[in-house]
């Protein structure tokens, strides 16, 4: 049997932070193609953390910056680029060769997807033909 905690002593269960760690990994070349603007990126956890804090709850909510919106965490073309040569070591070509992949599964995905649409008609057309085939030859036969 499980008893509330708020039964036994009266008063409501509480939750308390007291430090919080914030871990920074830096970026590496991605493999999702998913990038729209440039090649993918991703966090490069083969390497470990590049910075490691630690701080009280209190001081983390006071200080932190505020809440970014989807587009501002949209990184530019130039902001990948920024990560993966200057500051991850990558070359130009790796770069520009990786984000050629992305692009060249992201066809493939949608050409997959098309294909796929138009085979979903082709089969309703012929399991629809199917079955008027079966009405046609049971009012014949039966």
């Amino acid at each position: 049997l499980i008893t509330n905690p708020q039964t036994i002593s009266g008063v409501p269960p509480q939750v308390q932070f007291k430090d919080v760690e914030v871990l920074e990994f830096p970026m590496t070349l991605g493999i999702h193609p998913s990038a729209t603007t440039g090649p993918p990126v991703m966090i490069d956890w083969s390497s470990g953390p590049s910075q490691n804090r630690s701080t009280t709850f209190e001081e983390y909510e006071t200080t932190r910056a505020p809440r970014r919106t989807r587009r501002q965490l949209k990184l530019s073309l130039r902001e990948r680029h920024a990560i993966l040569v200057k500051e991850a070591g990558f070359s130009f070509e790796e770069v520009k060769n990786a984000w050629q992949e992305a692009l060249t599964i992201r066809k493939q995905r949608r050409e997959t997807l098309e294909r796929g649409l138009a085979l979903m008609k082709v089969d309703e057309v012929w399991e629809s033909t199917c079955r008027k085939f079966n009405r046609a030859v049971d009012f014949t036969f039966g």
